[in-house]
């Protein structure tokens, strides 16, 4: 009959039987050394392809390039239009109050008063636009040529709209004044007057106001940059970037400990 030989006992279980222990204690590095190494990996590969990344910023022209991706800027605190839109067209010209700002064609103009504004109105070969106590004067296609305050406005603006080529507004005391050609001057007027009416501002339009209060984005460089040093991941980032360093030393140490004992077990 064949024999049957006993199966071998693994090694670390050769090993806790050897050595009052401290085989066991071996075995339990292991383990954890190789949770710890799996963990760092990932911080390991993280910093290695940022770091070459931003060793070869210039061939890869990380200084030039813009990221503009929407959750990008808010993860930065860059923020778009946060508050109501309130917007008129006028000769396909779109008009537009957001945040405080005055926009015009997706670009802004200048500030106004939120609760007044008024809407906008193509008069002759110009749109008038805004409320309260500042008009703006554009071009049709959304190019400021003027802006008119309280000391040319004969009164707090409520309503803009149109008589014929004449741009006119009505003030909140309700009088109603028509403006020269070059709405340069106002004088009290009345007769039917086709006044502008809030629109839904397009999904494209919005957008538009959204880059125009972001800026041109942030630089692919600053952002490679703190994601290799921790500070993309909020505070909290460079902290486990410390962790990750530690981690890293202590594989290091706790790999050469167990190479040496089993270096002196063999023995």
């Amino acid at each position: 009959m064949p024999m049957c030989v006993p199966p071998r006992p693994g090694r670390e279980h050769a090993m806790a039987e050897r050595g009052n222990g401290n085989g066991a204690r071996l075995y339990t590095l292991r383990r954890w050394h190789g949770r710890i190494g799996a963990v760092a990996a990932l911080f390991v590969l993280l910093l290695s392809v940022t770091g070459l990344a931003l060793n070869h910023a210039e061939t890869l022209d990380l200084y030039r390039k813009q990221v503009r991706a929407g959750w990008i800027m808010d993860w930065y605190g860059i923020r778009g239009v946060e508050g109501p839109v309130s917007a008129a067209e006028a000769r396909g010209l779109w008009v537009a109050l957001a945040d405080g700002h005055v926009f015009a064609a997706g670009r802004r103009i200048g500030d106004a008063d939120g609760t007044a504004f008024a809407g906008a109105a193509a008069a002759g070969d110009v749109v008038v636009a805004g409320g309260g106590d500042r008009l703006f004067v554009l071009t049709p296609a959304g190019e400021l040529v003027e802006t008119l305050g309280e000391t040319v406005l004969p009164g707090t603006v409520a309503r803009i709209g149109v008589a014929g080529q004449r741009a006119v507004i009505e003030t909140v005391s309700g009088r109603t004044f028509a403006a020269d050609e070059a709405v340069t001057s106002w004088r009290e007027a009345g007769g039917p007057v086709v006044w502008s009416e809030p629109a839904e501002l397009p999904a494209e339009e919005r957008k538009a106001l959204d880059d125009a209060l972001r800026g041109e984005g942030l630089p692919l460089y600053r952002i490679v940059l703190d994601i290799h040093a921790g500070r993309f991941f909020t505070r909290a980032g460079p902290f486990a970037m410390d962790l990750a360093a530690l981690a890293l030393i202590a594989l290091s140490a706790s790999g050469l400990w167990t190479w040496l004992r089993q270096k002196r077990f063999r023995r």
